[in-house]
Parts: structure tokens; C-alpha cells; sequence
């Protein structure tokens, strides 16, 4: 649905439409957003500019769905899991119970981590976010349970997420949240 405001820039007709589908980069991870982010495109200057909604809360459910993804984490994806949890890496560490250094090491790609290590990372992310992300499901005892592969084995991880409008039986609100799916190219 296009709609019409005015251009901030230069004050001419700015048409406005949320798109299919749009790619990004979320803090170094690869996503697709559907139905959700909105272009404006200004009639007069040729401006163009895009809005993703609700950014704190699609960072969250992105987190959660990329930490229940069975594919081992990366360098970019351990760095993206401790930013979506709006901790400094040295907090980080030292939540989990780990020397700073490795951790580093972790986030920078030049040590992998252990099975162990690596679903213990994934839990703490979950229960830290879990509850900004409702629309994706989650509960501890999936994290045990993950059988982890490799990441060489998958060419192109993308986590593709829509916005939907979910409406409770009890009072018929409406409200919009983001649902997920993971995506192997």
C-alpha cells in the first residue's frame, strides 16, 4: 500500500510503500525482512530513504532465531549475539564464565568454539531475549537438543523474519511481532 507525505529535504511529494522484501545486514548478520520495511522515495529530489520497525525488538527475535539455528556460530554471529544482548564483550565473558581473551578470540574467528561451550553461548542469549521476541518459539530444553552443523557444510545461512499482526482470544487486540524462519541458501 503506497502512501504520500511530505519530503523533510526539500518539502515536494514523498511516496511511501512497505516492501515485499528487503536484505540486510543486521549488525553483521544476513537477514530478510518481509512485509515490513517501509521505502520513501521523494518526487522532487529523488531522496530515498528506509525505515525498519520496531529495531530493538527485530534484533532480539533475529538473536533468538539465529541462536536456535543448528548451524555452528561464527566469529560475525558470536559478535551479534553478545551486541543484540547490549553487553560489552569483557560483561559478556565474564557472565558466562569465561577468560576475556578467549572470548575475543571467539568473536575475531580464531578459535572455535567446543559443543558445550557453544549451546551454553546460545541459552544465555535465549533467556536474555526470549521474552523481546514472542512470536518465536523458544524454551531452554531446545537448546540440549540442537545437533549442531558444521558451517562449512551450509553455503548461505539467512534468517528471513516477517512482521505479523498476532491478535490474543481474550481481549482481540492486535499486535505486531516478529516471526521467523532460517533459511540455508
Amino acid at each position: 500500500m503506497a502512501m504520500t507525505e511530505e519530503c523533510l529535504a526539500c518539502g515536494a511529494q514523498a511516496h511511501s510503500e512497505v516492501l515485499p522484501e528487503f536484505e540486510d545486514d543486521l549488525l553483521g548478520i544476513p537477514v530478510i525482512l518481509r512485509n515490513a520495511v517501509t521505502r520513501t522515495v521523494c518526487a522532487g529530489c529523488g531522496e530515498e530513504t528506509t525505515e525498519i520497525p520496531d529495531l530493538e525488538n527485530l534484533i532480539a527475535a533475529v538473536a533468538v532465531a539465529r541462536a536456535l539455528c543448528p548451524v555452528q556460530l561464527n566469529g560475525s554471529d558470536i559478535r551479534f549475539l553478545r551486541k543484540a544482548t547490549g553487553m560489552l564483550a569483557k560483561d559478556f565473558a565474564t557472565t558466562i564464565d569465561l577468560d576475556v581473551a578467549s572470548f575475543s578470540r571467539w568473536e575475531n574467528d580464531k578459535q572455535r568454539l567446543g559443543g558445550h561451550s557453544e549451546k551454553l553461548l546460545r541459552l544465555f542469549v535465549c533467556e536474555q531475549l526470549h521474552e523481546q521476541a514472542p512470536a518465536v518459539t523458544y524454551s531452554a530444553a531446545m537448546i540440549p537438543r540442537l545437533r549442531l552443523t558444521p558451517r562449512q557444510h551450509v553455503e548461505d545461512l539467512r534468517i528471513v523474519m516477517d512482521r505479523v499482526r498476532v491478535k490474543t482470544a481474550k481481549d482481540q487486540s492486535a499486535t505486531l511481532r516478529w516471526e521467523n524462519e532460517a533459511r540455508a541458501a
